[in-house]
């Protein structure tokens, strides 16, 4: 009997591990100045890793960027200082926000195009993005093109969120 409460207790605990986990709320997302706590401009692998905790996957690609990913988040951080890229000093090139994100004027994954439109209205096309996405902030530098805050679209629907803010690695 004490072997079954047991179980019983052990499932228990692990469904309301999964409930909190699945119960988090989305990354909120600032312009493309800020995810979640984690601050863009001057960002760098040590502070996404305290923002974001341990990865669940780091590769550096010698001479061209660390990729560092956690659960609905890809990171590129790069520099031109040095050949290895995951120093924890290395600054922050993008970022690929898949998992369930908002944006500081409302816009959540699965919205519509339109709705990115209303809330974006100077939305254009990206270069930094691919040619499936619609830029939400897009700045122009003439030292390394077009950055800012994009749109992932697929099917008419908003899916994922890119940011570009490749200055810091310059």
């Amino acid at each position: 009997m004490a072997r079954i409460a047991l179980i019983g207790l052990v499932v228990a605990m692990l469904g309301a591990a999964n409930a909190s986990f699945a119960a988090q709320p989305p990354l909120r997302i600032v312009g493309f100045s800020r995810v979640g706590t984690f601050q863009v401009h001057g960002g760098t692998v040590a502070k996404a890793r305290a923002a974001f905790g341990r990865p669940s996957q780091t590769r550096d690609l010698r001479r061209r960027s660390c990729e560092v990913s956690w659960r609905g988040l890809h990171i590129s951080f790069y520099t031109l200082a040095h050949d290895t890229q995951c120093r924890p000093d290395t600054p922050f090139g993008s970022a690929r926000i898949t998992g369930a994100w908002v944006t500081d004027r409302g816009l959540r994954q699965g919205d519509p195009v339109a709705k990115a439109r209303r809330l974006y209205p100077r939305a254009e096309r990206p270069h930094f993005a691919g040619s499936h996405a619609i830029g939400l902030i897009v700045r122009l530098s003439q030292a390394v093109g077009d950055y800012g805050l994009a749109a992932v679209v697929d099917r008419g629907k908003v899916t994922a969120l890119v940011i570009s803010d490749p200055q810091g690695g310059e």
